[in-house]
């Protein structure tokens, strides 16, 4: 098979599986990369690409001086280009298949401390509407862990106060349950209070999204982006990036600080595989003392153990 009929064929195959067009474009993007590299190699069938071929297109995207996590993403599409060719028998050897993915620098989770927690949730003038909103997104960013798109999307229909979750629609519009603590029930009640409050007030036009602009309309990733911008120019500095992700690695942080389990975690984050979720395992010298105070046996006083 011709290598663009392969490559049309992979892209066909990910938008009936409803992929995210994000993942799909992204799949596209490195998909070019590799068949001009193949092209200009003379390979014009797919048949014809071998395993040193691979390595020798992963070492040349290292000698152009892409990142790891760069070059970790071409690796990913092009295994999963080459899994889905072979499971559709259209070759029978996978040249991707003894080749190990490279390796990724140690990531270090970066999340906000607890004066920050407390300063960021605190920041806004909660007396009035927009004020109150922001207050609300960062509750919610703060007691959910979700990502920015995610926040975007929630409609207010998909806060169950009865039931007390948020349904959530993560990547690849895969659903979620979130749940939602007493305090963030309290906070999320009496916004929508105030929201249906200042949309009759305003004559707005009503919308089914839980944040909304000033003008009545969704709130996008550019106000939140003002938002942020503000918040950092409040202060000179801050221990870390001022962001939606920030959120979500303090609230995956504190979760396990305070006892809670992994598995929990991976299923409110929306994760694939535990994995992603470990690395919020690794904590610095002054979690692990906190920890440490908390379960040590000689140091806990709650139950025998001699």
């Amino acid at each position: 098979m011709k290598l663009f009929d392969a490559g049309r064929y992979f892209l066909k195959k990910c938008n009936a599986k409803n992929l995210s067009l994000k993942t799909i474009d992204n799949y596209e993007y490195r998909l070019k990369s590799f068949v001009q590299f193949l092209l200009t190699n003379e390979i014009n069938e797919i048949e014809d690409v071998r395993e040193d071929i691979l390595v020798e297109y992963f070492n040349s995207l290292k000698e152009k001086g892409l990142s790891p996590a760069t070059i970790t993403g071409h690796f990913t599409a092009i295994r999963a280009f080459f899994n889905n060719l072979t499971s559709a028998s259209i070759i029978f050897d996978n040249p991707m298949a003894n080749l190990q993915k490279p390796k990724q620098p140690k990531i270090i989770v970066r999340s906000f401390n607890q004066e920050e927690v407390h300063e960021l949730l605190n920041i806004f003038d909660k007396n009035t509407f927009l004020g109150f909103r922001n207050y609300t997104i960062f509750s919610v960013l703060f007691g959910t862990g979700i990502r920015l798109t995610e926040l975007l999307n929630i409609q207010f229909y998909d806060v169950n106060m009865t039931e007390d979750y948020i349904r959530i629609f993560g990547k690849g519009a895969k659903e979620r349950l979130i749940p939602m603590g007493n305090s963030l029930k309290r906070v999320l009640s009496s916004y929508l209070r105030k929201r249906k409050i200042y949309i009759i007030e305003n004559d707005l036009s009503p919308t089914p999204f839980l944040f909304i602009a000033k003008s009545g309309k969704p709130l996008t990733k550019s106000g939140m982006n003002m938002i942020f911008s503000k918040i950092k120019q409040s202060k000179k500095s801050w221990s870390t990036r001022v962001s939606t992700h920030t959120w979500r690695h303090t609230f995956a942080k504190y979760f396990l600080l305070n006892g809670g389990d992994l598995f929990s975690l991976k299923q409110i984050l929306g994760h694939e595989d535990i994995s992603t979720t470990m690395i919020y395992l690794d904590m610095n010298i002054k979690e692990l003392i906190l920890q440490n105070n908390k379960f040590n046996p000689l140091e806990n006083r709650r139950w025998r153990y001699f």
